[in-house]
């Protein structure tokens, strides 16, 4: 499909594109804009005028994101779909999960020596101890 093509469908379909292979576009997996989304052909120096990539165009509103490079259209739109429905893995999810735990940790300590009356005290004896060094 040809790149002027493939814009004038981006824009008659506010950003949806039902373009190359009549795949469509997801919104951006960063700002959720569906309508500054559009397929680029790489212009810039050292690349290739025939590879594509799906930009959220921040002139037209979109938070300047863009899908990775590919050797067509169809593969480019692919490509940033697979990243606009790409979930955080278990193992992130799991390392949020085991610091948030901590923190509760550390604001249960605190509170426990504010109980205690520690309040105030611990920044007397952090700058005596940084004195003595």
């Amino acid at each position: 499909m040809a790149r002027e093509e493939v814009d004038e469908k981006m824009s008659s379909t506010n950003g949806i594109a039902d373009g190359t292979n009549g795949i469509t576009l997801r919104e951006c997996p960063h700002c959720g804009n569906t309508e500054a989304l559009t397929v680029k052909h790489c212009d810039g120096p050292g690349e290739n005028p025939d590879q594509s990539r799906v930009v959220c165009d921040f002139t037209k509103g979109g938070c300047g994101a863009s899908g990775g490079v590919r050797y067509t259209e169809a593969e480019a739109i692919e490509a940033w779909n697979a990243r606009a429905t790409r979930k955080p893995t278990d193992a992130v999810r799991e390392f949020a999960e085991r610091y948030e735990r901590r923190i509760a940790e550390l604001e249960a300590e605190v509170e426990r020596l504010r109980r205690a009356g520690y309040e105030h005290g611990w920044h007397d004896a952090m700058a005596a101890k940084e004195a003595e060094r």
